[in-house]
């Protein structure tokens, strides 16, 4: 309960809940060539998806801050789950770690507790090479190495990129292919690019998923709405036997 409000107090009066994060932020960090700078363009404000509702805050820079996530009825014993994840940077924007509180029941009266932690280790062109993990509770910690290829795309057996975007995932004995259009993915704007690389986020929206696997080919198609700015209100994720329905709003 404590670690809990002690985050929501801290974002509550550091993170930015208007666009603080204007292009006089931007062009002081510019003077500073040592400086990550994000991609200009909007900010998720608010983002609705089949689990819960997810609320985002910045810092100064632009970079994301705080994610605070109301999951409702998302465990067995029925109560609503809140997370908070809270991101903390050096002076050059680099992230350096990742505070990862949830619980079940309220804010106010919380059930199981579970608090993770995360730091990185970067190498000299500033890509993340070591992901660890803490675990609160158990004390247990995990480590996951990453390497790169020329390009800079993350190095897997796996996983094939173009342009930023994951365009073929293999699993076992499926294989997934990803089609995109030019529309700017909005997560890509929040992220700095090492946390980015290490987590597929996609440069632009996807529209189409095809999943082939030894019996036959699979299709999974994204309908999306965009606003007046070419960023996504309302996406549609229609599988073949099930809906997937997400929201968004920006600052």
């Amino acid at each position: 309960m404590k670690n809990l409000m002690i985050l929501l107090f801290i974002f509550s009066i550091t993170a930015c809940s208007d666009d603080n994060f204007s292009r006089s932020d931007f062009e002081r960090q510019h003077n500073d060539q040592t400086a990550e700078i994000p991609p200009l363009g909007k900010k998720i404000k608010k983002m609705v998806d089949r689990v819960g509702e997810h609320q985002y805050y910045y810092n100064s820079s632009g970079f994301i801050d705080s994610i605070f996530s109301n999951y409702r009825g998302q465990n067995s014993s029925g109560f609503d789950r809140y997370s908070i994840q809270k991101f903390s940077y050096d002076k050059t924007n680099k992230l350096i770690s990742i505070v990862n509180l949830s619980s079940e029941g309220s804010i106010e009266n919380p059930v199981n507790e579970y608090e993770i932690n995360y730091h990185f280790t970067y190498n000299k062109s500033n890509q993340i090479i070591e992901e660890h993990q803490y675990i609160k509770a158990s004390g247990s910690t995990q480590t996951t190495k990453y390497e790169y290829n020329n390009d800079g795309s993350l190095k897997s057996n796996n996983k094939h990129y173009l342009n930023e975007n994951l365009i073929v995932e293999k699993s076992n004995n499926e294989v997934y292919t990803y089609s995109y259009n030019d529309k700017t993915n909005p997560f890509y704007n929040i992220y700095t690019k090492a946390f980015k690389t290490i987590k597929s986020i996609d440069k632009n929206d996807r529209i189409l998923i095809e999943k082939t696997v030894d019996n036959g080919t699979s299709y999974a198609e994204y309908f999306i709405t965009y606003d007046s700015d070419n960023y996504k209100v309302k996406e549609h994720l229609k599988y073949p036997v099930v809906d997937f329905y997400s929201q968004y709003e920006y600052y």
